[in-house]
């Protein structure tokens, strides 16, 4: 017999596709020999009864498996697992194989993967017959003494009397003891939570309640449903003590405590019996579901299932063991599918992704619609269904969709949850480009509103066309500039700040270090230059001629020291004293800017002989060393190297085309301090010879601005006087 149970087992392995080929002795020990001690442990779900789980299943997981695998050097062990205890030592693999309940096995082969690959059959015998059925399915009852409540005969005759009833169950936990029962009322639409009472509890609450209605009568009554710890104290409350009005087990306790005694038949009576109707032959209140799975935990290699299957596929129900265990063998499992949608209903763990819990009553899982995916609620944690977003969709008629599907480039969809075929071409954006460049220029032309206001303001009129636009143009000049300084400072300061990051100790960084620091100083100067240029622009156009003339007159006494500055008709030496105050305002301006461009000038060759030229040499030195390194120890790494790189060789180029221009800058400079001290004024007809009005040959027009206009219109320029230092004639041009 157990040879032919063997072949069956053998041929059963053969036929599921997941299974490996059959494996040889050598494969099994060294298998055994990966479990520490050679030892596999077994946790076996004690179903709140510690005891009767220690009489029956050692002989089978112990006794027998180790006889079985003996020649492998496989040892076998037995885990006892309360209810409380199987997540912790599934998720910390304190045992290797479990033999749970069908819920406990779903909710850990969610959480933990576990595998399950045989599934216990029951021996049961009908009382008075010797004949034995092998039952590899089981559900529960729901029962009430049979001479009390007699108006409660199904689950819709308890939804219809709702009052204070005690009900007793296993463990929350417990699938045949509580799940299977709570499944059902939920169907019939029972809150378990309220109906029976606002009470209910564990063993405890429910011994101090009895004792409490024994003293004090009736209405000290606690309805609810209360967890007993095991499926024989939960019946035995309630056919036999009576302080129970409901109880709950799983199915086969019943025909258990009759044979064993405790109470008969007669004294039961099981609400919404479906024994006929299923064709079983026990006492049972719900629908059938898959029997007790064993499983392999994730870290355990699949090849142990094949060593455990094929001893127990090939078990003889008549053996020792099975006898003692009160099964029939092992045999291939059937789906927990139902178990999963069991719980789902029960919200012991969420929907699949794709699917989404319902509302109606029970809370089953719908799959999501064409143009909906799944995804977690940020909010609940729970798994929905949400639209796919613009730009997206699922293919026609998909449902309990997990993605959504992008268009391709250049198409989108007109509105979110859209199907395969909704894409479209899609408009060009031109906001991003937009905002590109109206940012800035809207910036520009408030800073350049503001300011002129504040001119308008300071100079307390109304300034000319021809004013307004050469001061926009000079903006627009010092803002580059300005722009250019910062870009120039900023690179030196990266330079300088990752060179002493990396390597300092190596002399070529110590040398590309010391050259940042010279190239920050002279682009320093660079940049104050430039906003000297442009604070200078700003104090002519606001009128500020005293600061103005202040500063030519520094430039005057450098001119006298070095000999520069002679009258034409006096002796050699003799020099002259300028009245800067009388001068033109406009030429005084225009030597300024002069003296400060041969500056801007001068500052441009000093950087591209402290910075440009010595950056670009020693970057091509460094280069060249740390190639052979991949370049890894290049400063500041590759890409910030070949920013700065690229950086000097960009002003190196435009510094040199500045710098080019430097000797003829001081030629400009030279002529235009000749006319601001020496050039006559040129009577113009327009004015009838009421003032002096310069005519354009006079400037060297390097910028032309018109200067101040007199409330009433007329030119308000002043012009040159030069008075000679010894005697006191009024010179050669006299007064104008």
């Amino acid at each position: 017999m157990k040879g032919v149970a063997a072949a069956l087992a053998l041929v059963g392995l053969a036929l599921l596709p997941q299974r490996a080929d059959a494996l040889s002795k050598d494969d099994i020990i060294e298998l055994c020999n990966g479990f520490p001690g050679n030892t596999i442990r077994i946790g076996v779900v004690t179903k709140g009864n510690l005891e009767k789980t220690l009489a029956r299943w050692p002989a089978t997981f112990e006794t027998y498996l180790q006889e079985e695998l003996a020649d492998y050097g496989c040892n076998t062990t037995m885990v006892p697992l309360d209810f409380d205890v199987i997540t912790p030592y599934t998720r910390d693999q304190e045992i290797d194989f479990i033999f749970p309940n069908p819920s406990a096995f779903v909710d850990l082969k969610e959480q933990f993967g576990i595998n399950e690959f045989v599934s216990v059959k029951r021996n049961f015998a009908p009382q008075g017959s010797n004949e034995t059925q092998e039952l590899d399915q089981f559900g529960g009852v729901v029962v009430r003494a049979a001479d009390r409540y007699t108006n409660i005969n199904t689950f819709a005759d308890l939804k219809a009397n709702p009052q204070t009833m005690r009900v007793c169950a296993v463990k929350g936990g417990a699938f045949g003891g509580w799940h299977i029962q709570w499944y059902e009322m939920l169907k019939a639409q029972i809150d378990v939570d309220t109906h029976f009472g606002t009470g209910g509890g564990d063993h405890a609450a429910f011994l101090a309640n009895v004792a409490d209605e024994a003293a004090n009568g009736s209405d000290a009554k606690v309805g609810g449903v209360y967890f007993i710890g095991n499926h024989e104290l939960a019946l035995q409350y309630t056919m036999v003590n009576r302080t129970c009005d409901i109880g709950i087990a799983r199915t086969e306790t019943i025909e258990g405590q009759v044979e064993d005694g405790v109470y008969t038949f007669n004294d039961v009576y099981t609400i919404s019996d479906k024994q006929v109707e299923l064709g079983f032959p026990q006492y049972i209140s719900t629908p059938l579901y898959p029997e007790w799975p064993l499983a392999r935990l994730a870290h355990v290699p699949v090849d142990m299932e094949q060593v455990l299957s094929i001893p127990l596929l090939s078990m003889d129900k008549e053996s020792e063991p099975a006898v003692i265990g009160k099964h029939a063998g092992f045999g291939f499992p059937y789906s927990y599918e139902p178990v999963r949608e069991m719980s789902i209903a029960l919200e012991i763990f969420d929907c699949d992704l794709g699917y989404e819990r319902q509302a109606e009553f029970p809370k089953q899982c719908d799959a999501c619609e064409p143009g909906y995916y799944g995804r977690v609620s940020p909010v609940t944690g729970l798994r929905i269904c949400s639209p796919c977003p613009v730009g997206t969709y699922t293919a026609q008629g998909a449902t309990a969709s997990t993605m959504c599907m992008a268009c391709e480039d250049g198409e989108t969809t007109s509105s979110e949850g859209s199907v395969e075929g909704a894409c479209t071409q899609e408009p060009y954006d031109f906001t991003t480009i937009a905002m590109f460049i109206a940012v800035p220029v809207a910036f520009v032309i408030a800073m350049m509103s503001l300011n002129i206001l504040w001119l308008r303001c300071v100079l307390k009129r109304q300034m000319t066309i021809s004013e307004t636009f050469q001061h926009i143009f000079q903006m627009f000049k010092s803002m580059g500039k300005f722009a250019f300084g910062c870009a120039d400072l900023i690179t030196d300061i990266i330079v300088v700040v990752n060179a002493l990051r990396n390597d300092s100790y190596a002399a070529y960084h110590q040398a590309y270090w010391a050259i940042g620091c010279l190239a920050f100083v002279a682009s320093a100067i660079d940049l104050y230059i430039s906003v000297a240029i442009y604070h200078t622009t700003m104090q002519y156009l606001a009128g500020d001629h005293e600061k103005i003339t202040q500063k030519v007159q520094k430039s005057m006494k450098g001119y006298q020291r070095r000999g520069s500055l002679r009258a034409p008709d006096s002796p050699m030496g003799s020099q002259v004293a300028v009245e800067v105050a009388q001068m033109d305002h406009r030429r005084v301006w225009n030597l300024l800017l002069q003296k400060l461009l041969m500056q801007e000038k001068g500052t441009a060759g000093l950087l591209l002989l402290v910075e440009d030229i010595p950056m670009i040499c020693m970057a091509l030195v460094v280069a060249g060393l740390e190639a052979s390194r991949d370049c890894v120890e290049l400063p500041g790494g590759l890409i910030v190297f070949l920013v700065s790189f690229g950086a000097s060789c960009l002003f190196g180029g435009h510094r040199f085309f500045i710098a080019s221009g430097f000797f003829g800058q001081v030629g400009k400079y030279d002529r235009a301090f000749a006319k601001a001290v020496g050039v006559p004024a040129k009577l113009s007809s327009s004015n009838n010879g009421a003032m002096p009005v310069y005519s354009d040959d006079d400037f060297s027009g390097e910028l032309r601005l018109v200067s101040s206009v007199s409330p009433k219109g007329s030119a308000a320029r002043g012009s040159a006087k030069v008075r000679p230092l010894v005697g006191g004639d009024e010179g050669k041009h006299g007064k104008q």
